[in-house]
């Protein structure tokens, strides 16, 4: 995940965010210490954004160390609530390609697709984000291939190349998609 605009956010929110940020680069040990403390400031301002991302990064933390075993399920699908409550189309982008990346990798390509259609949606009303919409295209021809139905993934991959490349070298994932 690029690193993550935090303008908008309390001073004290803003702080522990670019401070996950560059901790994440890293794999910091303490990682889900400062997300717990994010939940905890975000909650005390009430703020269903800062509480959406918390919980995303819990997710994807449990879920590193843990698998489906751990508690990601849970963290993620409350992650989900407060980034609908929010609006916040970028992280229910990311959400959703989460959910389509663990049944794929489940053997559920026929789950994944729906969930990659559903991050799609979300990137499309994620104002700016050509490069969410170019990896949701890149996502579901993925799952084409993985379907054998190769003309259609064709035809995702270049959605997904023609608007990586709109976006501009720039863009968080040019270089992953344009490869």
């Amino acid at each position: 995940m690029e690193r993550i605009d935090t303008k908008s956010f309390d001073k004290k929110i803003r702080a522990l965010i670019d401070d996950i940020n560059e901790k994440r680069r890293y794999g910091d040990p303490g990682l889900a210490r400062r997300y717990e403390q994010l939940i905890k400031f975000a909650g005390e301002k009430n703020d269903s954004r800062a509480l959406g991302m918390a919980y995303y990064f819990m997710a994807e933390h449990d879920y590193e160390r843990n698998g489906r075993t751990g508690k990601f399920q849970d963290y993620l699908s409350q992650a989900i609530t407060y980034q609908q409550e929010a609006e916040d189309y970028a992280m229910l982008t990311y959400s959703y390609r989460f959910l389509g990346k663990d049944v794929m990798f489940h053997g559920h390509p026929e789950l994944a697709y729906d969930y990659y259609r559903t991050a799609r949606e979300y990137a499309l009303k994620s104002e700016k984000r050509i490069d969410l919409e170019a990896l949701s295209a890149y996502n579901i021809g993925q799952v084409y291939m993985q379907m054998g139905e190769h003309e259609e993934a064709l035809l995702s991959f270049d959605e997904a190349l023609t608007k990586i490349e709109s976006d501009g070298e720039e863009s968080p994932h040019y270089h992953m998609l344009k490869v």
